[in-house]
């Protein structure tokens, strides 16, 4: 009974996969989305700063404490994100374990056929 000996490595299949698509995401995101954001938030605050230092700081501050609330949120939901991603996984594993389990059932099945056929 080896039919559900292969649910481990569908489900690393599906992660292996999962990753390569977010490693291509997350190299756009960081250099066609964050950079270019991070240096023009830096050159605003630069020339904020140069006219009036008070109001530059203050703008400062507030992109500061927006981006610590932005990371807290996100690091808050990832434990649920990889709950969920996990749970997708092992649906995703069990799905092709029966998909293959009904193949295999349907091989046999003809091969079961043909012997008794044979027989005749």
């Amino acid at each position: 009974m080896h039919f559900f000996s292969d649910r481990f490595s569908g489900s690393l299949v599906t992660q292996a996969s999962r990753f390569a698509k977010v490693l291509f995401h997350l190299h756009d995101t960081i250099f066609f989305d964050l950079v270019p954001q991070v240096l023009e938030h830096l050159i605003a605050v630069s020339v904020i700063c140069y006219y009036n230092l008070l109001i530059g700081l203050l703008v400062l501050f507030i992109w500061v404490a927006a981006l610590v609330l932005v990371v807290n949120f996100g690091l808050r939901r990832l434990p649920m994100r990889r709950l969920a991603v996990a749970k997708e996984s092992e649906q995703v594993g069990e799905l092709a374990d029966v998909i293959t389990n009904a193949i295999t059932v349907k091989t046999l099945e003809q091969k079961s056929e043909k012997h008794v056929d044979t027989m005749l």
